[in-house]
């Protein structure tokens, strides 16, 4: 069974921890959220740029807002007795994916037939994966901000009131985007009017994708009133963009 490998970043390997907390975004979240409550591996690094080295086992309790971010937060973790070197599988994040370890199998392994410890450490899961799924569906893969159609890889269902301050575990609590309008959305450096107009900071996005705005000038949305997003989070997500202009 594959494993999950987190790297944690630098570390002094002496300390004693009681539990990690690790910088990642939505999309992490959504990706690798099945993982809630399972048993992962961790890996830190001696010094920037070099190999990370898998340390410790943890098990994976949640995705957290933190501020604008989002935090992956492991508690438990258990020294191994021997650490490995893992080379160039981080690329692009902290999280990496192994083939099965026999010293790192996921907790849940042991107790597959379980229907009660299946259902704790999936639903929450299954549900994100098919509201992204949907938002991704009901927006026929085109970007919001844009206005153009995004390769799989390159699209993100993106929470405009995240959960953990508040926002609805829904579809219309979600607008898909391409990554970087995404994240630029994740940090209020662009809302959305009360008329579905885009508002821009032009001090914090670069012209780049300024230019990319949909020509309408207006966030892109289906006509069905069931898919469109929810006025409250939108009002909500606004005042944080004015607040972070005081």
């Amino acid at each position: 069974m594959p494993t999950l490998v987190v790297n944690i970043g630098l570390m002094p390997r002496q300390l004693t921890l009681n539990k990690v907390e690790v910088a990642c975004n939505l999309e992490d979240e959504l990706r690798y959220s099945s993982w809630i409550g399972r048993e992962v591996l961790l890996a830190y690094q001696v010094v920037a740029g070099a190999p990370a080295m898998i340390f410790a086992r943890a098990t994976l309790t949640q995705f957290a807002a933190y501020g604008s971010d989002t935090i992956a937060v492991f508690t438990g973790p258990k020294i191994l007795p021997d650490e490995t070197e893992i080379t160039e599988r981080f690329q692009t994040g902290p999280f990496a994916i192994m083939p099965g370890e026999n010293f790192a199998q996921p907790v849940s392994e042991s107790h597959a037939n379980s229907a009660q410890e299946a259902g704790t450490l999936f639903t929450r899961s299954d549900l994100l994966g098919q509201i992204a799924a949907q938002v991704r569906r009901n927006a026929q893969s085109i970007c919001s901000f844009s206005g153009v159609e995004t390769a799989f890889s390159e699209g993100l269902a993106t929470p405009i009131q995240p959960q953990a301050l508040g926002g609805r575990e829904h579809v219309r609590n979600f607008i898909y985007l391409h990554d970087e309008p995404a994240q630029l959305f994740n940090s209020f450096a662009w809302t959305v009017g009360p008329d579905l107009e885009i508002v821009a900071d032009a001090y914090a996005m670069t012209t780049q994708i300024l230019v990319t705005v949909n020509p309408t000038g207006k966030l892109l949305v289906s006509d069905d009133p069931r898919q469109r997003p929810d006025e409250r989070a939108l009002a909500w997500h606004r005042e944080q963009f004015l607040q972070r202009l005081r």
